[in-house]
């Protein structure tokens, strides 16, 4: 494990992603948004995906220079990343959301047709540093289910919500519906280590601790029939209601699936000052946080740890493990980018 420079990193993918055909602007775009997930401590979802991105730009199935279209009908954003890097669409899907939000009490927003978004919690932070309330999930094509299945059943799919805290960093909780994320797995699977047997059933349906079988098998629900819960309200609201395609029959996850599937998401943009009076907001708010924070002195509001290692990332450098930095100079060697960051 090394720290490297965050702006370095972030300079060095955003070359990556234009030899991938990426435009210029996206690509920055794109890079910061994956490197701050990294700082923030998601190393599942920031430059351990650029393998799986860059491949899925050069096969088709992810479009490098999408024909993007928003609209607004009935105080709903619907955006349409035309099958673009979520981590560009979903940000400026976000700031459409927040520009209608500063008139407007409550702006759902649709996103549709986009690739994997990685860490959503990322695109809450616009948001709660305007001041608002966000909450996002996206469906996700079927890579979970409970012991016994012959195959996935529902996606892990993700979700997450966002608030301010006055004068404190905001309360960020991003949790998939998976006990972990496949993310983990994946590199597991890479590195050849085992994984607890609570994480994934193989293909027969049995817990495993081979991750390389895991990966052909599907993720277990967090807390059983509860997560399976959630990931059928995040299908209806991220899926359904945003109008996705309905799956075909035919969808089988494996290894190679990963990252496969362009989806949809769902968002929500509160702002309180629309929607009540924001000082009573702020006041309740900060009640509550300072009663939880006292009478639970050893847990941490969801977010600060993220916030603290993000401060700590730009000071000292962006922890990335050895094993990825190898991965991603295998990248950027084939895309004519060799990796130029020196350590911190």
């Amino acid at each position: 494990m090394a720290r490297y420079p965050a702006d370095d990193l972030a300079r060095w993918l955003a070359s990556v992603l234009e030899a991938a055909g990426v435009p210029a602007d996206d690509a920055s775009l794109g890079a910061r948004v994956m490197i701050r997930a990294d700082a923030r401590g998601y190393p599942t979802h920031g430059l351990s995906r650029l393998q799986t991105y860059v491949g899925r730009l050069k096969d088709g199935g992810v479009t490098p220079v999408p024909l993007t279209r928003e609209r607004v009908q009935d105080g709903v954003v619907y955006y349409d990343g035309n099958g673009g890097l979520g981590q560009i669409v979903a940000t400026k899907a976000m700031a459409a959301g927040l520009k209608l939000a500063r008139e407007r009490a409550f702006v759902p927003v649709v996103l549709q047709d986009t690739g994997h978004l990685g860490a959503i919690g990322v695109f809450l932070l616009p948001a709660v540093e305007a001041g608002y309330f966000g909450f996002i999930c996206q469906s996700a094509p079927p890579t979970m289910a409970l012991p016994g299945s012959r195959g996935a059943a529902i996606g892990n799919s993700p979700l997450a919500f966002a608030c301010p805290i006055p004068g404190d960093d905001p309360l960020v909780f991003d949790m998939g519906t998976s006990e972990v994320s496949r993310g983990k797995v994946a590199i597991a699977a890479r590195e050849g280590k085992p994984i607890p047997h609570t994480w994934a059933i193989d293909a027969d349906g049995n817990p495993t601790t081979d991750a390389a079988k895991a990966m052909a098998g599907a993720m277990l629900p967090l807390a059983g029939h509860e997560g399976i819960g959630l990931a059928m309200l995040i299908e209806c609201l991220g899926g359904s209601l945003a109008g996705a395609p309905p799956i075909d029959p035919g969808f089988k996850a494996g290894p190679a699936t990963a990252g496969l599937g362009h989806r949809s998401a769902f968002m929500l943009v509160i702002n309180p000052a629309r929607f009540a009076d924001r000082s009573a907001f702020d006041a309740h708010l900060g009640a509550w946080v300072a009663y939880y924070k006292k009478a639970s002195p050893t847990s941490r509001i969801p977010g600060h740890r993220a916030a603290a290692m993000e401060r700590e990332s730009m000071r000292k450098g962006v922890p990335v493990a050895d094993a990825i930095v190898a991965e991603v100079r295998k990248v950027g060697d084939a895309a004519g980018r060799p990796f130029d960051v020196d350590p911190a």
